[in-house]
């Protein structure tokens, strides 16, 4: 099971999806994002004080859900 499919049953089994009437696969796919959008200011951060490794900033759309998403 994935990071993305594991979030979106987490999500579910908790019922978080009811305070904003939002799918649950929403919700994770907005979460998912979030991070690879902090990975990516902690990278451009490290790489700006000269002490990161230089990596390549993390594309969201490579995530490990690609064509896993349930159906609404």
């Amino acid at each position: 099971m994935s990071f993305y499919q594991e979030l979106t049953s987490l999500i579910n089994r908790h019922s978080k999806e009811n305070g904003s009437n939002t799918p649950d696969f929403v919700l994770a796919r907005y979460l998912q994002d979030c991070l690879a959008a902090f990975d990516n200011a902690s990278l451009a951060r490290s790489n700006w004080f000269g002490n990161g490794e230089n990596g390549q900033l993390f594309d969201a759309g490579d995530r490990d859900s690609k064509n896993q998403e349930p159906t609404p």
